[in-house]
């Protein structure tokens, strides 16, 4: 059994990039007034917001978001997902955030550099 990765770190570029395409993957992120945040996923009304602490916001965040873009993106074995993630450029995590967004995507389709889609 491969041992689980240890939580990668995010520096502020990481946890802005995941905030700023948030949106693009049906998620409402939002800081509340006690310093803390909320997430909710907006393509799923039956799942209720989470009220996080600002010590593990942002991971959850990431979580969500490889959770939804997983149909389309390489994630390596033994490697934090955030790595995988994080390593795309804007312009392919928007291509993912797209895919998603229209289900259009077919898993297994290779574009480039770790990111599947359809035509």
């Amino acid at each position: 059994m491969t041992p689980r990765p240890p939580l990668r770190s995010l520096n502020v570029d990481d946890t802005a990039r995941l905030e700023a395409l948030a949106p693009s993957f049906a998620i409402e992120f939002l800081r509340t007034k006690n310093a803390d945040f909320s997430l909710r996923n907006t393509d799923d009304p039956n799942r209720p917001a989470l009220e996080l602490s600002e010590r593990i916001a942002h991971q959850r965040l990431l979580t969500e978001i490889c959770s939804k873009a997983a149909p389309w993106v390489y994630f390596h074995l033994g490697e934090h997902c955030a790595t995988s993630l994080l390593k795309l450029n804007d312009t392919q995590l928007l291509r993912v955030a797209e895919l998603f967004r229209n289900r259009g995507g077919l898993p297994g389709e290779p574009l480039q550099d770790g990111v599947a889609g359809g035509p």
